[in-house]
């Protein structure tokens, strides 16, 4: 669309009629124009979103680990903080069956698989404009595509795998455990 937009009209002059041409008069004229780039080089607007696309697939991937890091810190804290203030442990606390801490970094690590590599090469495309890199760009987009598609994919899965809480949460949300219009069978 942006390489659509890099046109300007422009009137050359105006078209008049020959003294041949049936059915015109002699004072009626057309405007001739031509098309002609805005820029020097035609891509551009496609180079600059090729390259804000990378750094935007890389941008949130480098603040991901960080801010799981934070989130993690702030999960132990909360857990230390509850076994304080309760009296007596409860059987989940005994078993530690909690795998929210590592669902949240094995979420970090599909996630910065699936994005940085497919913003390093939108980045590359944005930069490098030969027709042999323009090529294989695309053939690593395709590739790295899948990754991404994959990773969204199987994200519902692997939490549905690994948290009760996220499958209970299921259950109640698509009801469809056991139950019809909200009765018992």
């Amino acid at each position: 669309m942006l390489y659509w937009t890099q046109v300007d009209f422009s009137e050359v002059t105006p078209w008049v009629p020959k003294n041949f041409c049936n059915g015109t008069t002699s004072n009626s004229s057309m405007v001739s124009s031509t098309v002609s780039p805005i820029s020097t080089k035609p891509y551009v607007a496609v180079q600059i979103l090729y390259v804000i696309d990378g750094i935007l697939r890389i941008f949130p991937s480098a603040i991901l680990p960080i801010l799981t890091y934070l989130l993690v810190k702030e999960l132990k804290n909360a857990k230390l903080l509850r076994r304080k203030m309760s009296f007596t442990r409860t059987k989940e606390e005994n078993t530690d069956s909690d795998h929210t801490t590592k669902i949240v970094v094995f979420m970090t690590i599909s996630s910065m698989i699936a994005q940085v590599p497919l913003g390093i090469v939108y980045v590359g495309q944005g930069l490098e404009t030969s027709q042999d890199f323009q090529n294989l760009a695309m053939d690593l987009i395709s590739i790295f595509g899948v990754f991404s598609a994959l990773n969204a994919a199987l994200h519902c899965f692997i939490c549905l795998s690994v948290s009760s809480q996220y499958r209970e949460s299921a259950k109640k949300t698509f009801n469809c455990f056991g139950t019809i219009d909200g009765m018992k069978k």
